[in-house]
């Protein structure tokens, strides 16, 4: 109903853009809307309002000029859906510090006692797999506004941009929050450690241009 609903909206609105729609559906979650006409209304409403704080009053300006203030408020929607997301990364920071404090406890444990030794050790080998897949996916989900820069500045310079990217990027961004947070829940479970994730790589991003 999500994708539905922004191609729908999109497809009225020439002008939006990708990041702008992400927002403006972000903002009338919750809302209880269950049909696609009452959500892209809703939708249309939240754009406008958004546009507004940016747009000059009386604003007449070229086609050109038109053009690249709406380039300039989509990125502004851009930054405001990662913002989000801000606090979420300085609490996995602090998750991880937790991490390398528990590491450090059982290598601590493996020296005092020697009858526990390879129990230990084969319980640290799986904290630091645990770590390292945490920290990797922590690491992408950090650059995925830079990422979504760069391949928009592509875009912006005339390059052949798969529209996938920017969409997989947004996606990205939004559930950041939700996808830390299931990180933080499965540390305490090593176990059960799977990542479900695209990998946003480099080489990835290029292949989109």
């Amino acid at each position: 109903m999500k994708q539905e609903a922004i191609k729908d909206l999109r497809r009225s609105m020439a002008t939006l853009g990708q990041a702008e729609a992400e927002l403006a559906w972000k903002k009338i979650s919750g809302k209880g809307l269950t049909n696609i006409p009452a959500l892209i209304e809703a939708m249309r409403t939240e754009v406008r309002a958004f546009r507004d704080a940016h747009i000059p009053a009386n604003a007449a300006f070229s086609s050109e000029e038109w053009n690249r203030l709406y380039r300039e408020i989509d990125q502004s929607a851009s930054r405001e859906l990662s913002s989000s997301v801000d606090r979420a990364i300085s609490e996995l920071e602090s998750q991880r510090k937790q991490i390398d404090a528990e590491i450090i406890r059982q290598q601590t444990a493996i020296e005092q006692s020697h009858n526990e030794f390879y129990q230990i050790k084969e319980r640290a080998a799986k904290a630091k797999a645990q770590y390292a897949g945490y920290a990797q996916h922590r690491n992408e989900l950090s650059t995925a506004e830079s990422d979504y820069e760069s391949l928009y500045e592509a875009w912006c310079r005339g390059a052949k941009v798969n529209p996938q990217g920017f969409i997989g990027l947004v996606e990205m961004i939004i559930s950041r929050p939700m996808r830390l947070k299931v990180l933080v829940s499965w540390r305490l479970k090593p176990k059960r450690l799977s990542l479900p994730y695209k990998n946003v790589t480099k080489s990835w991003l290029k292949s989109l241009i």
